[in-house]
């Protein structure tokens, strides 16, 4: 498994890489400058506990203000709050967690469901959040693992985006996920287009099922600098695919 915090892995991938977190943030910077809008991408799968849900979820994702800690780049992130800025969601549903519900599907197409997706943000040490959202667009398929190429069964690697629109003094984040079943699994090419479509992505002829949320935040004198994510749990987020693109 990589280090939460290992920088070699790409933002950009020209090829299949993986990450494995396990009760860990991480961090990579990226180098967008100033921006007004961009999105960030992940294709992932969640290795199940058996048929078991799992409850209070944090499947974080979102932008930081990060640093060079004792030479390792860090997010100081959302786990611990120490970052001094973020913004982003829980995919899994309200901030401090919310279950992932575990559905056998048909021909092995299993996969977990959350609660409506939460954005919140953190500026210094105050954080602001929406409450309860209804709005579910996360399904996430189960993992077979990193070794995906030579699986047998139905491997599949769920997408999802989320977009960073600068405001004053509100900032827009929409949100784009797979809303049941989590049988959507695009290649490399059709997850990279989709970064690219200004609207509700659309990959392989499927649109995407999204929401948006406004709230306040400011960047400060610490601007977003880094992609961070994190997972509470023990049974491991695998991460396939990752990209951030600047829009504008």
């Amino acid at each position: 498994m990589l280090s939460a915090y290992k920088t070699g892995f790409p933002v950009d991938p020209a090829e299949e890489f993986a990450l494995q977190l396990s009760n860990e943030d991480f961090s990579r910077p990226f180098a967008l400058g100033a921006f007004n809008h961009a999105r960030v991408g992940l294709q992932v799968a969640i290795q199940p506990d058996g048929i078991l849900n799992l409850g209070l979820v944090r499947l974080i994702i979102g932008l930081c203000s990060g640093d060079v800690i004792n030479g390792v780049f860090g997010a100081r992130s959302v786990s611990d709050f120490n970052c001094r800025n973020f913004l982003g969601a829980n995919f899994a549903g309200v901030y401090a967690g919310s279950q992932l519900s575990y559905n056998a599907g048909s021909g092995g197409n299993n996969y977990f469901s959350g609660q409506g997706p939460v954005v919140f943000a953190k500026a210094g040490t105050n954080t602001d959040g929406e409450g309860n959202v209804t709005e579910n667009i996360t399904s996430v398929a189960t993992s077979p693992g990193l070794n995906f190429a030579t699986t047998s069964g139905n491997p599949r690697r769920t997408p999802l985006y989320i977009d960073f629109i600068r405001g004053v003094p509100a900032w827009t984040v929409n949100l784009y996920g797979v809303s049941s079943g989590a049988t959507l699994n695009p290649s490399l090419a059709q997850f990279i287009d989709g970064m690219s479509q200004a609207g509700t992505p659309v990959l392989n002829g499927t649109a995407m099922s999204s929401r948006s949320a406004s709230i306040a935040f400011s960047e400060g004198s610490s601007p977003l600098n880094a992609i961070n994510i994190f997972w509470n749990k023990g049974f491991l987020l695998d991460i396939y695919r990752m990209r951030i693109h600047r829009f504008s």
